[in-house]
């Protein structure tokens, strides 16, 4: 891969907020590795916006909900308009590895556990989610290696690559309960069958 080519990568995490959550180190990780300049869009959905938008370093949203109300053609339509010179499927999705590939973005990174990634992908990353020991934000690292990163990272060091630095102040109604003198206690009742409950 000629990183020097690469001025436009797309990372594609289209399922849970929590697991888009997970992956907004990437996008630090990208730049810090490529140069600050590098411009990342972020592939999600409409209900993950207000997260993803708070990272200083997202520079651009797209919207699946939209992508996917498209006939086959309006998916690689949409997808040329990014000027993308490479897309990492994180979430993989056929939809969007088929017209990445048609809408002939040059770098696409896939995991090999997706028969349409033999076909779409150009860069396959091996990597099991299923059974490995790691934390999800680490295997998502993974990824990383065909941009020269060596897919591995110590979790101490991911809190330090969110940049959320766009947080709108909470109105008064509601950053009263949020009160440092009181306890607090965040109830997360399900994992959408994601993991463990």
């Amino acid at each position: 891969m000629n990183l020097k080519k690469i001025r436009t990568i797309i990372i594609s995490r289209t399922d849970a907020i929590g697991d888009v959550v997970l992956t907004l180190p990437l996008a630090t990780l990208l730049k810090d590795l490529l140069g600050k300049d590098i411009r990342i869009i972020f592939f999600g959905r409409t209900y993950t916006y207000p997260i993803i938008n708070v990272s200083d370093s997202i520079d651009q949203f797209i919207n699946y909900d939209t992508f996917a109300g498209f006939d086959q053609k309006g998916q690689v339509d949409f997808l040329k308009q990014c000027n993308a010179d490479a897309i990492i499927h994180v979430f993989p999705r056929s939809d969007i590895a088929k017209a990445a590939a048609r809408a002939g973005i040059r770098e696409r990174i896939g995991t090999t556990n997706r028969l349409y990634h033999w076909f779409a992908c150009n860069r396959l990353v091996r990597l099991s989610r299923k059974n490995s020991f790691l934390h999800e934000a680490q295997l998502n690292v993974k990824l990383l290696k065909p941009f020269g990163h060596s897919g591995k990272i110590n979790l101490r060091e991911i809190p330090k690559l969110y940049h959320l630095t766009k947080i709108q102040v909470l109105p008064e109604k509601f950053s009263y309960l949020l009160s440092t003198e009181k306890f607090r206690l965040v109830i997360h009742p399900k994992s959408n069958a994601s993991a463990r409950e």
